[in-house]
């Protein structure tokens, strides 16, 4: 997120503040369970549990410097390429590495500031927001499923998930997921939603490591992209502006696994396609 203008700590601990209340997942911890054989599991606070929760330890302020910049100079789509480059170098450099004190919480906020010549402070600030994708994961199917839902009224207590999976007999198992209604917000739907198993014969697999992701991580960036210039291709081509982001970002992915030398179609021949997108800002 960028700001025009230097918030104060007061000002970013009341949104963080705000974005743990309502959304208590955020403030999720790492416990482990009973007996020596006990399973580590996310626990999510209760709302009494969150009154006096420390969130300005979650929140870190960060000076960049960048070099050939005036303190007082104005900020805009034409000369802002440095501090980009500035703020990509400092999350790819090694943010995106820092583990975390998954028993204090799994998210983190970063208040980015930029110096110029002299120590100059810049018109700019960046709110960079880290969240453990246990977390994040889990927020965002939150709410990909509300999205696909209806409203189902006050009467209903949880989302259930219909799994179909695939044994050696072809037998088929059914499980029901519940979620808390404190994990999804206010509102709870109901929702009956095929899945399927993983497809283990997909090609986008780590060349080190079989049929498992790579423990590194990487780091994608792009320029910005105005949303004019997306509704202007979603008017030309017809579609929303989701759908000229998800093409956009697919024939990327195609694009990278091509030069990879990685199939980018299944042994049945399926293509690869981007079904859900999460655009970060």
């Amino acid at each position: 997120m960028t700001l025009s203008s230097t918030p104060t700590r007061e000002a970013v601990l009341g949104v963080v503040r705000s974005a743990v209340e309502t959304y208590p997942l955020f403030a999720s911890t790492v416990r482990t369970g009973v007996g020596c054989h006990g399973k580590m599991y996310w626990e999510v606070p209760t709302k009494s549990e969150l009154e006096g929760y420390d969130v300005g330890g979650h929140v870190e302020e960060v000076k960049l410097e960048v070099e050939g910049w005036e303190g007082g100079e104005e900020v805009d789509g034409s000369n802002g390429n440095e501090l980009d480059l500035a703020l990509r170098s400092y999350v790819g450099g090694g943010l995106i590495e820092r583990s975390f004190d998954l028993g204090r919480g799994g998210f983190e906020v970063f208040v980015v500031k930029y110096e110029g010549r002299g120590g100059k402070e810049v018109a700019r600030c960046d709110l960079v927001w880290r969240l453990h994708h246990g977390i994040g994961d889990g927020v965002l199917l939150s709410k990909v499923l509300e999205s696909l839902c209806e409203e189902a009224g006050e009467v209903e207590t949880k989302v259930e998930t219909k799994v179909e999976t695939k044994a050696k007999k072809q037998t088929k198992k059914t499980s029901t997921l519940t979620l808390v209604k404190r994990v999804v917000g206010s509102t709870i739907r109901t929702l009956m939603l095929p899945l399927s198993c993983p497809d283990k014969s997909t090609h986008l697999k780590a060349p080190s490591s079989p049929g498992s992701l790579p423990p590194s991580k990487v780091y994608g960036s792009s320029s910005v992209w105005k949303v004019s210039s997306a509704k202007a291709a979603g008017r030309h081509f017809g579609g929303t502006i989701n759908d000229v982001v998800t093409s956009a970002v697919s024939q990327a992915i195609r694009d990278y696994n091509l030069s990879k030398g990685c199939a980018v179609t299944s042994k049945g021949g399926k293509n690869l396609s981007v079904r859900a997108l999460a655009v970060v800002n």
